[in-house]
């Protein structure tokens, strides 16, 4: 008897375990995150069978002189899990305030961080980063070039020289979806950077006269 009370219970609590709400962190991640005339859009993923009733999103961009978020999310009541009616994918959306494109310069990245919590488990906090482009303002030449004397070879195998015309800046890859790959801060004229999967990504240069974006390409 004492055996079958024993396996009894184990039982139940494998049982409560299973049917608590709470996801693993590592099962979510962003898909995708853009903004319009609107606000701000985001949808996350999630690939575990566990699903979050009521969750708690929020979204920290990180400083900007363009993009301020306005409101709290609207969501739906749950988050996603395969095989239901969203399969998994989250959208959320935040009113914010977004200068139109041609004003922002040309694909510049934002930053920021999502934090999902769990209203029925205190313990549960996941943060995942998130990246986008925004803007299609083409500034002349000259400014195009500022802060930048070259890169090479372009493209390359992988491993690019760049030499700058100042001695501190705050440099960024991204490949092609805007996902961060690099940051580096250089206070050297001149400098390398290493790339190990073929494609094409975006190099952004932070100097004290501004941003500047440049393509890259590996081709092995």
């Amino acid at each position: 008897m004492k055996r079958t009370i024993t396996i009894l219970i184990a039982v139940l609590l494998l049982s409560s375990v299973n049917s608590n709400s709470q996801t693993n962190c590592d099962s979510i991640s962003v898909d995708t995150a853009y903004v319009d005339a609107f606000g701000f859009y985001l949808t996350a993923y999630n690939s575990s069978p566990h699903f979050i009733v009521y969750p708690f999103l929020s979204v920290l961009l990180d400083a900007n002189p363009y993009i301020t978020l306005t409101t709290t999310p609207t969501i739906t009541s749950f988050l996603s899990i395969p095989g239901d009616a969203n399969n998994g994918y989250t959208d959320v959306f935040f009113t914010a305030t977004v200068p139109a494109a041609s004003a922002v310069p040309q694909s510049t990245l934002f930053t920021g961080i999502l934090t999902i919590t769990d209203p029925n488990d205190s313990t549960f906090t996941c943060s995942k980063p998130i990246s986008f482009l925004y803007g299609n303002l083409v500034s002349s030449v000259n400014e195009l070039q500022t802060g930048i004397e070259t890169i090479f070879p372009n493209p390359s195998n992988g491993q690019f020289t760049i030499v700058l015309s100042e001695d501190y800046a705050e440099i960024f890859v991204t490949d092609i979806i805007g996902q961060k790959i690099v940051e580096v801060q250089t206070i050297q004229k001149t400098t390398t950077l290493q790339l190990d999967n073929n494609g094409v990504y975006l190099i952004y240069f932070k100097t004290k006269q501004g941003m500047t974006t440049r393509k890259l390409i590996v081709n092995r």
